[in-house]
């Protein structure tokens, strides 16, 4: 019999390896001092490569945490270039609206025209619509008359017939030249009152070389046809060949001061008292310094102030710090003093619209859609009659949440957000004009009403000193104050001269 070894080796040779041998690439890597592999040490083999793997693999796991680091520093790179990115945007977006707008300012935008299938076309002129209507009076009468035939110069015989041409013209200007008058002033003694007395001029203002008639072609250039002062002038000099300088201007225009001092003062109550003020300003300039032109109206006057502040304090001195009524303006915080107020959904929308425009995102998009869309409520609501108090608030209690609710919606866009904080933040002073239909939805009268000082702010460039900011304040809120009354301006003029002129000045 054998031994065991012999036993073993013997059924070594005559069965197949369990474990298959090592492939020929990885023997080639083994260790120097690793013995050649055969059946016997093919554990051996095993063992040595185990090892190996586990260095490669401790090497392995420290370049991965060099990665892993490199990789952390890499996101947060990302994430500083993205806040960075859109910070950008945000900067972008603000110069785009800031584009658009000075654009609008200096280019007129015209919009393309849309042609709906249900539209009427427009009816064509007929030639009654060319005519000039008959003038209610006719001031002269004259005849064309013929002697002779213009062609052969015989003599005519009598008349067949006739017809009428009616011109109206305005005097030509030589027959518009400015006419001097002396006044001889004769003095008296009375014995009553032991001192001299004089008579008195009529219709004349006091201190004055021009007359009163000048004064109102002035005012009426200055602050209605808005003409600068250099164009008065020419504009005298050639319709009335009266050469005057420009300092005579200046002493005509602070005489609207005296001229419309009783006018003045009935604004200025008009506006304490009013039961709504719409408010807005803009800037203005004094001897080139920056300064605000703020302007209060409603459908009886308009007030005009001139401050070189835009704090809250001058529309507490112009309406009084307990105003009760209604305060219709943009969203600008000076306004926020006043209890009662109506946002302006103008702004609101015109906010929104440039958001859209400047990256129309759906989120934007969708956004002005939904500001119009309660807006649109708004004016449908407004134009239903005999509605009671009752259903007035329960409408603008409805309006209130439906903006709340926008106002919750969570954005990244960080100037979408900002309008839809502004929706929650004056949700119940964007709802007055439901409950009370005597307050407008939006600021428009007064953006109507500053437009005629931002004309003559182009044309002049401002004021000059303080003094002539105020004379411009007080004359320009009586001119615009006239207009509103709907009355024929010149007339209006002239019967507050005569009114000042009949208080013996």
């Amino acid at each position: 019999m054998g031994t065991v070894a012999d036993t073993k080796e013997k059924l070594l040779s005559n069965i197949d390896f369990i474990v298959p041998p090592l492939p020929g690439e990885v023997l080639s890597r083994l260790p120097i001092y690793c013995p050649k592999p055969n059946a016997r040490n093919l554990a051996t083999q095993y063992y040595y490569w185990n090892r190996e793997l586990i260095k490669n693999n401790l090497k392995l796991q420290g370049e991965n945490k060099g990665l892993k680091k490199n990789l952390e520093e890499a996101q947060e790179r990302m994430e500083k270039l993205k806040e960075l990115n859109e910070k950008l945007q945000a900067e972008k977006e603000k110069l785009a609206m800031e584009k658009d707008r000075l654009r609008a300012m200096l280019f007129k935008t015209t919009k393309p025209k849309t042609i709906t299938g249900d539209k009427t076309p427009p009816e064509p002129r007929i030639r009654a619509s060319y005519a000039r209507p008959k003038p209610d009076r006719i001031d002269e009468f004259k005849e064309a008359i013929l002697t002779a035939c213009p062609h052969c110069q015989n003599k005519l015989s009598k008349k067949v017939g006739f017809y009428q041409r009616i011109i109206e013209d305005i005097p030509s200007f030589n027959q518009q030249q400015v006419k001097t008058t002396q006044y001889t002033i004769n003095r008296y003694y009375c014995k009553h009152c032991q001192k001299i007395v004089q008579a008195k001029p009529m219709g004349l203002l006091p201190r004055a070389r021009l007359g009163p008639n000048i004064l109102l072609f002035v005012l009426y250039s200055k602050y209605r046809l808005r003409l600068p002062q250099a164009l008065i002038l020419e504009n005298l000099k050639t319709q009335f060949g009266l050469k005057i300088s420009e300092g005579q201007i200046n002493n005509l225009l602070s005489k609207g001061e005296l001229l419309f001092k009783e006018k003045w003062k009935e604004i200025v109550l008009k506006i304490e008292n009013a039961k709504v003020v719409n408010a807005d300003e803009t800037g203005w300039r004094i001897d080139g310094e920056n300064c605000w032109l703020w302007v209060f109206t409603n459908d009886q006057a308009v007030r005009y102030t001139i401050s070189e502040f835009r704090g809250k304090g001058v529309p507490k001195d112009v309406l009084g710090a307990d105003f009760n009524g209604v305060v219709v303006s943009d969203f600008y915080s000076a306004y926020n003093q006043f209890q009662n107020k109506q946002r302006c959904w103008a702004h609101l929308l015109r906010k929104a619209r440039e958001l859209s425009q400047a990256k129309a995102t759906e989120q934007r998009t969708q956004a002005m859609k939904k500001l119009s869309a309660v807006y649109q409520q708004i004016a449908d609501f407004r134009v239903i009659a005999n509605l009671t108090q009752a259903q007035k608030d329960k409408k603008a209690n409805y309006i209130v949440k439906k903006l709340v609710k926008i106002s919750q919606i969570k954005t990244k866009d960080h100037n979408l957000q900002k309008l839809f904080n502004l929706c929650g933040k004056y949700a119940n002073e964007l709802t007055v004009c439901v409950r009370d239909f005597n307050v407008p939805p939006d600021n428009n009268q007064a953006e109507r009403a500053i437009r005629p000082a931002v004309v003559m702010r182009k044309i002049s460039g401002g004021s000059r000193s303080p003094k002539g900011a105020s004379i411009h304040a007080f004359n320009l809120s009586v001119i615009e104050t006239l207009r509103k009354e709907k009355q024929n301006l010149f007339e209006a003029m002239q019967s507050l001269l005569f009114r000042y002129l009949a208080s013996n000045g």
